[in-house]
């Protein structure tokens, strides 16, 4: 009896509707965030009951206004709270499942001058029983917007197939270190998987842009036309280069005395550390070697 009068005269004279809608407002207004896990779990806070055990019917709700939480209450209210004991039909099949199995990233770990682009590359897995819907893409979610687009589609993994999500990115023009938050997400825009996290330390020092450049670059670009190769180390230069040493030394043994033929030595190059035995032993065998090859 006591509590039920301390009740009546704390609420009389109130505008119960709208001290109510007030703290309502107020808590929904400290929730603020763009994390959609994070909002699926105030929306579960906020609701209690069943709706804990299904997070796909909160998802509905909040999908239904656009990720609005205090919109996706009002119409869990109106249209949800009775007789609802379930997940609505379009959310009763399995969200995709998927592992975040490492980042691939070429010069991962090393810095990045400011506005430069770079590369980030992550290996994913399907984890679940059945492949991945069709139109799955991957989207920004919180963070320093690092790239010049918020989703990119990516391609449906069968169940245990592993494949690589590559998003093209941009260093901000201040140094320091930032942080971009990205997920898969179904086509009805569903986030399903882990987190997948880039952090970038940003430096006028950095050289991931010149790695992931070197790791790119062709090895082999020779030209027969050209006569030149522009790495020293590959096989059609040094090829190139027997080449014409044979050709110089042919054209300098057709002017030597037939007689002095045996007097003929060419001066070995030095070894690359003065002792190395086999070296000097290979190199002592060239001009024999050479001469044979005319034969």
């Amino acid at each position: 009896m006591f509590f039920n009068c301390f009740i009546g005269q704390f609420f009389s004279g109130m505008d119960i509707d709208g001290d109510v809608d007030g703290i309502l407002a107020q808590e929904l207004s400290r929730m603020g965030t763009n994390d959609r896990e994070i909002i699926i779990k105030q929306f579960q806070q906020l609701i209690g009951g069943n709706l804990e055990q299904c997070p796909e019917t909160c998802t509905f709700f909040l999908e239904m206004n656009n990720w609005n939480l205090q919109e996706a209450v009002g119409s869990y209210y109106d249209y949800g709270a009775n007789g609802m004991t379930g997940c609505p039909p379009q959310y009763t099949t399995h969200l995709p499942s998927m592992l975040f199995i490492k980042d691939i990233t070429i010069g991962e770990g090393e810095s990045v001058p400011p506005s430069t682009r770079f590369t980030k590359t992550w290996r994913v897995k399907n984890t679940g029983a059945e492949c991945w819907p069709s139109g799955c893409f991957i989207s920004f979610m919180e963070g320093a917007q690092l790239s010049d687009v918020s989703r990119l589609w990516v391609a449906s993994l069968k169940p245990d197939e592993e494949g690589d999500i590559s998003v093209e990115m941009i260093s901000p023009a201040d140094k320091g270190i930032y942080q971009s938050r990205w997920q898969l997400n179904t086509m009805a825009g569903i986030p399903f998987g882990e987190s997948i996290w880039c952090i970038v330390t940003v430096d006028d020092m950095g050289i991931l842009d010149i790695t992931q450049k070197l790791a790119s670059a062709p090895l082999d670009d020779f030209s027969s036309t050209s006569g030149t190769c522009l790495n020293s180390f590959s096989p059609a230069f040094i090829d190139n280069k027997n080449f014409e040493l044979r050709k110089d030394k042919s054209q300098e043994i057709e002017h030597t005395d037939d007689n002095n033929m045996d007097n003929i030595a060419f001066d070995p190059p030095e070894s690359p550390n003065g002792s190395s035995s086999l070296y000097n032993a290979v190199i002592s065998r060239l001009p024999q070697v050479f001469w044979e090859s005319f034969n």
